[in-house]
């Protein structure tokens, strides 16, 4: 059969540009490690990919979410142990009393527990990254303000932070406060005042009033050890989120390579079966190309 000037060019220029370009394309995969490298490669698995490396960012965020309410909760934590040491001591000042009868003793521990006091107060108004600790959703201020007599001292302690704490996500459809609650606070502003009442007993002597304050001050430390142990439960269920998204993050990184990358043995074997089909083909146009001109001898 003669291959006319006009067919033989298109048909030969067709087979070899789609191999030529197959051969590029799983060059580029064999060199790339992708075998999805524009989305008309494969728009299924492109769309797919998409999803799971959008998720994988999501679940990224939430990691750094949970490391930030781990952050607060350890420092909330340190805090809250601060203040069950004072409250612990003033326990432990309010049981010597018993066996305290000189006056000037009593005011020893009343100087003790101003010292207590005030550096209960520094615990109570403590902030992490310029936030107070336990403020609730207040920012820039101290949550909890004094009044102080003509000499310094604290005479009452007031809860002037939020009502409301703020929530972070660390997880799909999991969310926490690492913050106290206001109620948390408000335990906290009511065991500084007791310390200002036991301060006050020991300066007056009274060791009647010193043992009248002690169920006040051991529901205080009741109670501190109560936020201690909510704070280790929340603690434990960010722990648990965080497991959770770094193995959900691996099997979006296995489904991603599933979709997108290239098996590296099955692309040079189409390579090699690409390049030989090549090379057929550039034969067979040659010897139709010789017989072709012959016709025009």
């Amino acid at each position: 059969m003669r291959v006319t000037s006009s067919t033989f060019p298109n048909n030969l220029v067709n087979q070899l540009q789609q191999l030529t370009s197959k051969m590029n394309t799983l060059q580029q995969q064999a060199s790339t490690g992708q075998r999805v490298i524009a989305p008309s490669d494969d728009p299924a698995a492109a769309s797919r990919v998409l999803n799971y490396q959008a998720e994988r960012n999501g679940l990224a965020q939430f990691q750094r979410n949970a490391l930030r309410a781990e952050d607060i909760l350890n420092a909330t934590n340190a805090e809250i142990q601060n203040l069950l040491d004072a409250s612990e001591r003033a326990n432990e000042v309010v049981s010597l009393t018993n066996d305290v009868f000189n006056g000037d003793d009593m005011v020893v521990y009343a100087t003790e527990i101003d010292s207590v006091l005030e550096q209960a107060l520094v615990n109570a108004n403590a902030n992490f990254n310029d936030e107070p600790l336990f403020g609730g959703t207040t920012a820039n201020q101290r949550p909890f303000t004094v009044t102080r007599d003509a000499n310094g001292r604290i005479t009452a302690v007031t809860y002037a932070g939020s009502a409301t704490t703020a929530q972070i996500q660390v997880a799909e459809g999991s969310s926490i406060s690492p913050y106290s609650s206001a109620t948390e606070n408000q335990e906290i502003a009511d065991f500084l005042n007791r310390l200002v009442g036991l301060r006050d007993a020991l300066n007056t002597r009274d060791s009647s009033n010193v043992r009248a304050l002690s169920a006040g001050l051991q529901t205080s430390e009741d109670q501190l050890i109560l936020q201690l142990s909510g704070k280790g439960a929340l603690l434990s269920r960010v722990e648990v989120d965080k497991t959770q998204n770094a193995a959900r993050y691996t099997d979006l990184a296995e489904q991603i390579s599933r979709d997108a990358d290239t098996d590296l043995a099955q692309a040079v074997v189409q390579l090699t079966q690409n390049q030989n089909a090549y090379q057929a083909a550039l034969m067979s146009a040659g010897k139709v190309l010789n017989r072709s001109l012959l016709d025009y001898l």
